[in-house]
């Protein structure tokens, strides 16, 4: 997929991030990942979204949304950008979007013991009829993944209130099974789920349009390599 691993070291200014470009639903998205510790996460979200408004981390005024969800209001070009995050214990993976109905949800398997009771208690009738055929390993990792579909569902539709888990219902391909009222159309929702090579499984839920959205702005820094980063080549 596009995600990939970097390293961060601790107090390090200059941190290697990696990005890549993918355009899903007609909506392009910027996506980076990143190493990082959470008390450190800010500060790297801040260095990402620096690229867009041409502006320095510390100048940025980022907003929040009762609901949790963060977005520039202004880039260079005088537009809106809007962010999802997750993080796992050792990962942050961030998109950048001029949709506002993005969302984005990671999970590393070795949080399943701790995450799959609090799973099962969001997992709908929909849901149960498809879990029922596998086996217990194939089961485990189809609860991990619904999980993170539901989530990037819910964070990509958080405009005014959080829906319930248990009212998003999920399969393991790109449409969704059931949505709330406040989702809209059905059919316009996709979710692309995706791996890491570090083990995480993820997905981003994004909202379908007929008409291309770019983001066409990103980094304009002269001698700046187009596919690179702080002018370090992105490795693969």
């Amino acid at each position: 997929m596009f995600l990939r691993r970097s390293t961060l070291q601790p107090n390090d200014s200059q941190a290697v991030l990696e990005r890549e470009q993918l355009t899903l639903a007609n909506v392009q998205i910027d996506s980076w990942l990143l190493q990082t510790e959470p008390a450190t996460f800010e500060r790297v979200l801040r260095m990402v979204v620096a690229k867009y408004a041409w502006r320095r981390p510390e100048a940025l005024e980022l907003s929040s949304s009762e609901c949790g969800r963060i977005y520039l209001r202004d880039d260079v070009l005088g537009r809106p950008l809007y962010l999802s995050a997750a993080c796992s214990a050792s990962a942050c993976a961030v998109i950048i979007s001029r949709e506002p109905r993005i969302g984005i949800q990671i999970v590393s398997p070795q949080e399943a013991d701790a995450l799959i009771p609090e799973i099962e208690g969001t997992i709908c009738a929909q849901e149960r009829d498809l879990l029922a055929s596998l086996t217990p390993p194939a089961r485990r990792r189809a609860l991990l993944s619904m999980w993170t579909r539901k989530r990037a569902l819910q964070q990509a539709n958080a405009v005014t209130s959080l829906a319930p888990l248990q009212s998003i219902a999920v399969g393991l391909g790109e449409l969704a099974l059931e949505l709330p009222d406040s989702f809209g159309w059905l059919d316009r929702w996709r979710v692309y789920g995706f791996s890491m090579r570090s083990g995480e499984l993820g997905s981003i839920a994004v909202y379908s349009h007929d008409q291309f959205l770019g983001l066409g702005a990103g980094d304009r820094r002269a001698n700046v390599k187009k596919g690179t980063f702080a002018g370090n080549e992105r490795r693969h």
